[in-house]
């Protein structure tokens, strides 16, 4: 679902545009003052990416906090660096600063809990509410010192990592010139990998320009032309990766699900309870992992509600296709340097092999999703020609088929997404649905309602 009109907060935290509202000085300030009112007294832990204007959200954030709050400051660390040394520390709530893949005119804030997971919903709505009443503010005595939590985070990889040994294995790994660049290059080298480093050099204005997983294009180009064994691409907040086999084939999300949970080496009894994928998850993969007898369960967009029904349900493991994966035994939310970590282990001795094997030998369905821009988001489930339309694919396909319409959480926009068995058929019902959406008569119902 999307976020309410008079939300801060979409799919995955405030973001926009650095410098206009919600994103200037001013709104900086009083989502510090909102925050100071619904946190209360906390000590609160603070990161960013390296964009050039992280910093100066930083400080206006931090001017419309009171004396009541400790804030410690992280400086340039990856998102799980975050999480991992909130749910490992003594501190009550943290902030990243970042707008994760957006280019480097955006930015965000991400707002999480003591336990490293993001906030929930209730304590977003509370966020929004003081931010309607709050102006802007100069707070002074804020308490604030620097700590060593991006340090921490890269000693704690190290030691997930222990045990592989890359020594004959290349790997091509693009950092995105994100939050993670400083981590990276280090973390693979002292495993034993030959690696070569693409968007490792920030400079506050490259974050995700050509690069990162925004961008795999890039990396499947510097595989084919180095002869790599595996590419590895993360986000500009390092909290996904997505890799790329010998031949330039991508790896997604749900092949590294399909991995973790024993598909490789066909090992059903990696995690038996079950998997947690999302509504965007490919029905190959639900299907793969039902004939292995592996229970698969669909959450709503967004790594956070992944990890909701991962609490609610028991399971353990979970993510979203754009890379988003997360192994709760060891971190409470998505992270693209430990995914990498887990992903290397299972492909063995030899990754390159593996790699290619997973993506041939997976059943996968056709796929393609179009977004639509829209002035007004009509309720779907009173859409009656939608739903006609839905139930005549339905009633000619059966469950070979399946359609999804969601509202953006971040942009005005429509997703409409269409998987089947054959790409022709996708195309072909995508144009129907595409058709349907833009038809004249429904944008004057749509501009009625």
């Amino acid at each position: 679902m999307p976020a309410p009109d008079d939300s801060l907060f979409g799919t995955d935290g405030i973001r926009g545009r650095w410098g206009v509202p919600p994103l200037d000085d001013d709104c900086m300030e009083r989502l510090g003052s909102a925050l100071d009112a619904v946190l209360g007294p906390c000590r609160l832990l603070v990161g960013e990416d390296p964009r050039e204007s992280s910093s100066r959200i930083r400080d206006h954030l931090l001017r419309g906090l009171s004396a009541r709050q400790e804030v410690g400051i992280c400086g340039v660390i990856p998102t799980p660096g975050l999480s991992w040394a909130l749910r490992t520390g003594n501190w009550d709530w943290g902030i990243m600063i970042t707008a994760s893949h957006n280019p480097w005119m955006d930015n965000g804030i991400k707002l999480f809990a003591g336990n490293g997971t993001k906030a929930d919903d209730r304590t977003q709505d509370q966020v929004s509410a003081a931010f309607r009443l709050a102006k802007p503010r100069s707070g002074k005595g804020v308490r604030q010192y620097r700590c060593a939590a991006a340090d921490e985070y890269a000693a704690q990889l190290r030691k997930w990592g222990e045990g592989l040994n890359g020594e004959g294995v290349f790997l091509v790994v693009d950092a995105a010139n994100g939050a993670a660049a400083g981590i990276a290059p280090s973390l693979f080298s002292d495993l034993g990998y030959r690696v070569q480093m693409r968007g490792a050099n920030p400079d506050g204005c490259n974050i995700n320009e050509n690069c990162g997983a925004a961008h795999i294009e890039a990396l499947q180009s510097a595989v084919r032309e180095t002869g790599a064994d595996l590419g590895v691409t993360l986000d500009g907040d390092g909290d996904r990766v997505l890799f790329v086999n010998r031949e330039g084939g991508i790896i997604t999300g749900d092949h590294v699900l399909f991995a973790l949970a024993g598909g490789i080496n066909d090992d059903p009894t990696r995690f038996p309870d079950g998997v947690v994928g999302t509504v965007m998850s490919n029905l190959g993969l639900e299907q793969e992992l039902t004939r292995r007898k592996i229970a698969f369960l669909r959450a709503p967009v967004g790594d956070r509600h992944v990890a909701r029904i991962m609490r609610e349900s028991g399971f353990v493991l979970g993510g979203e296709p754009s890379g988003h994966t997360i192994c709760s035994l060891m971190q409470p939310t998505g992270d693209g340097l430990l995914t990498a970590l887990l992903f290397l282990r299972e492909l063995g001795s030899e990754p390159a092999v593996a790699a290619t094997r997973l993506c041939r030998e997976m059943m996968w369905f056709a796929q393609e999703t179009r977004s639509i821009r829209v002035e007004k988001k009509r309720d779907l489930e009173t859409w009656s020609d939608l739903n006609r339309f839905k139930a005549r694919i339905f009633e000619s396909h059966g469950e070979r088929v399946r359609l999804l319409m969601r509202y953006s959480g971040t942009e005005p926009k429509l997703r409409l997404m269409v998987e089947a068995e054959t790409e022709d058929l996708v195309l072909s019902i995508l144009d129907k649905l595409e058709a349907l959406v833009r038809d004249e008569r429904n944008r004057e119902a749509w501009d009625g309602v």
